[in-house]
């Protein structure tokens, strides 16, 4: 029945069957939500009306479906949704609009498209994401996302490299560098430093490793250079590289001089097949000479030993370190699959009572090396007796006759 028009403490309920097509407020005003087909009803007390109502989609409406935005460093990234192939192109909108860039998307196929804003400021941003249509119109949907630009002054100003807690020396090109728990913003650190051969070198810490072992440094008193690479904040696209910082404060380690086996000062007892042993007094590592074959390997087979008197190397086979200097003019000699063994024995000849470590374990570049080898590690028959060890060699095949050095061979432990 009408209500007349007159009637005193009237009541209306509006509401609608699907909120997400369309909504109805308190005095009864509709409003559409998205594409499709709902009941408005109204009611007063036992009265009560129903409508349907059916929304269609404004064809000059169309939606992004997702925008993810990230940090960067002058610039800021995005990822954006799209799969209505109404959108020609995504406008991004920042500065309260007083800047924008158009992301290019016609004609593509639905899924996620990538777009960079750059040159921006330092500071926290706004943007504002508007579908384009092949018309050039504007959509009224539009998605917002924020996102933090970091400045390359300001981070240099607040970033450091990677702390350094002890840095250790031994031998005559060794380092080990200790370092300081990472941060969590830490990619990577690169220790910078000039070689043996004279050639700038870059060795890459992860944030995980609390040591770094260097092998072939040419001068102590160069020092070497850091450089972090770490990311503004954790979600970030772009890394920041710190200003490199100088270390060169070393500290002797007494534990890597070891117990001295030979100084290889002496060519007694060695003996090699192929060319003769000789003194090297022009490129020792240690003191004034090393031991030398100048064409080792000649006739195919490397071959390079000496007998001792028994020697107590007063290490353990678990926590026992071989340790010496070893020369070679060219690694590529031993072929791509070297075949070979470095090997101590306490039966004062081969393959008794002996460990043995293989040519690629030694690890071995062209030129000087600091080789140091695990006990533990070692293959070979483990009955040696380490406190009268006798018996050294080194032999392999060779594809040419090779330049060999040998010094400073010593144990330790650590």
């Amino acid at each position: 029945a009408p209500v007349p028009k007159d009637a005193a403490d009237v009541a209306f309920e509006w509401s609608s069957a699907d909120d997400a097509v369309a909504t109805v407020s308190e005095s009864g005003l509709v409003t559409a939500v998205k594409a499709g087909n709902t009941t408005v009803k109204v009611a007063s007390g036992k009265i009560e009306k129903s409508v349907s109502v059916t929304v269609t989609a404004d064809p000059n409406v169309v939606e992004i479906d997702q925008v993810v935005s990230y940090a960067g460093i002058g610039r800021a990234y995005f990822e954006i949704t799209v799969s209505n192939a109404a959108i020609e192109k995504v406008r991004i909108y920042w500065n309260n609009r007083q800047g924008s860039q158009d992301v290019p998307i016609g004609g593509q196929p639905s899924g996620v498209y990538t777009a960079t804003v750059e040159g921006l400021a330092g500071g926290s941003y706004e943007f504002t994401l508007v579908p384009v249509n092949s018309a050039g119109e504007e959509s009224t949907s539009a998605k917002t996302t924020t996102a933090t630009v970091y400045s390359a002054a300001s981070l240099a100003e607040t970033s450091s490299a990677r702390s350094v807690a002890k840095v250790y020396y031994y031998g005559a090109a060794n380092i080990s560098i200790y370092w300081a728990p990472a941060e969590a913003t830490e990619v990577k650190t690169v220790v910078i430093y000039t070689n043996q051969q004279g050639t700038q070198t870059e060795r890459e810490v992860l944030p995980a490793e609390n040591l770094a072992e260097i092998n072939d440094i040419q001068d102590y008193g160069q020092g070497f250079q850091l450089k972090t690479h770490i990311l503004p904040e954790a979600a970030a696209r772009d890394t920041f590289i710190t200003a490199p910082t100088i270390y060169d404060a070393y500290v002797d380690d007494p534990s890597r001089h070891g117990k001295l086996w030979d100084d290889c000062e002496s060519t007694y007892e060695w003996i090699c097949w192929g060319g003769e042993i000789a003194l090297d007094e022009s490129d020792p590592r240690e003191g004034a000479a090393c031991v030398m074959n100048p064409r080792a390997g000649d006739g195919g087979v490397l071959f390079f030993q000496k007998v001792f008197q028994s020697f107590d190397a007063e290490v353990s086979l678990e926590d026992g370190y071989l340790a010496f200097s070893l020369y070679m003019d060219d690694v590529a000699k031993f072929g791509e699959s070297p075949n070979g063994a470095f090997e101590i024995t306490s039966s004062g000849h081969e393959d008794d009572e002996e460990l043995q470590w293989s040519i690629p374990q030694l690890g071995l570049a062209s030129g000087w090396n600091e080789v140091e080898l695990k006990l533990s590690e070692a293959g070979g028959v483990p009955l040696i007796d380490l406190q009268r060890v006798n018996f050294l060699r080194f032999i392999g095949d060779l594809s040419s006759p090779a330049v060999i050095k040998i010094d400073n061979i010593r144990f330790y432990e650590k």
